[in-house]
């Protein structure tokens, strides 16, 4: 009886096995590498639509059939595959080393920032409010011109303007974060003609609103923020 017979395996046997181990593996890996680029690819042609004008938030595009082909949803962009919502991009994140860098200039919370643009536009470069404000942080077209911005539908001027603005109303009632937010929305008179959180409910339900995205952006982005700041440290 010789060593085989005797129950252990041979050497050949044991490299063989480790090399099916590490075809399989590396094919696994090149297949997943390859799902994920074409993912990423996918996302940022979206992106790039919703960006340029093409398609707005809440769009649904439709191929030849005039089947579902892709839904712009709310502030995500999802790839149509209705069995994998997984595939997404968040808009907001293409914006927030933008407030970041203005959140740090004006020494403002960046996550309220980001809370009142999603409020304010949902993170849409090109919207238009009945009244006429623009771009992500709603900015009136006198207003931006006093603070500066040249355009309101660039994201990076629209941002620094907004938050510079809203540093202006901070500092002007004295860092009170819900009379600030009210001045944004109702205007600096109208805070002070009632003294306090003027009596509209647009006003009072924005303010809400804004303090509830506060809370869910803390309770998420830790990790998001920490990134942002070491990459412009």
């Amino acid at each position: 009886m010789n060593g085989n017979e005797a129950g252990g395996s041979s050497p050949t046997s044991n490299l063989k096995c480790f090399v099916l181990y590490f075809v399989v593996f590396a094919v696994a890996t090149v297949l997943i590498a390859h799902i994920l680029d074409s993912r990423a690819s996918r996302i940022e042609n979206k992106v790039a639509m919703v960006s340029s004008g093409e398609v707005s938030i809440g769009d649904t595009v439709l191929d030849e059939n005039g089947s579902i082909l892709d839904v712009f949803l709310d502030d995500m962009v999802f790839t149509e595959d209705m069995d994998d919502l997984s595939v997404f991009c968040d808009l907001e994140q293409l914006y927030y080393p933008l407030i970041v860098k203005a959140s740090r200039r004006y020494k403002v919370d960046p996550l309220l920032v980001k809370a009142m643009i999603a409020a304010e536009s949902g993170f849409n470069t090109n919207a238009v409010s009945h009244v006429g404000a623009q771009g992500l942080m709603q900015l009136m077209p006198s207003t931006a011109k006093a603070l500066g911005v040249k355009d309101s539908f660039n994201p990076e001027h629209n941002i620094n303007g907004g938050v510079k603005y809203f540093k202006k109303l901070l500092d002007r009632f004295h860092g009170d974060v819900r009379l600030a937010l009210a001045a944004y929305n109702a205007g600096s008179r109208k805070v002070h003609k009632y003294r306090g959180v003027p009596p509209f409910a647009e006003t009072r339900k924005y303010i809400d609103k804004v303090f509830k995205l506060h809370t869910d952006f803390k309770n998420t982005e830790s990790v998001s923020l920490k990134r942002v700041l070491l990459s412009q440290s």
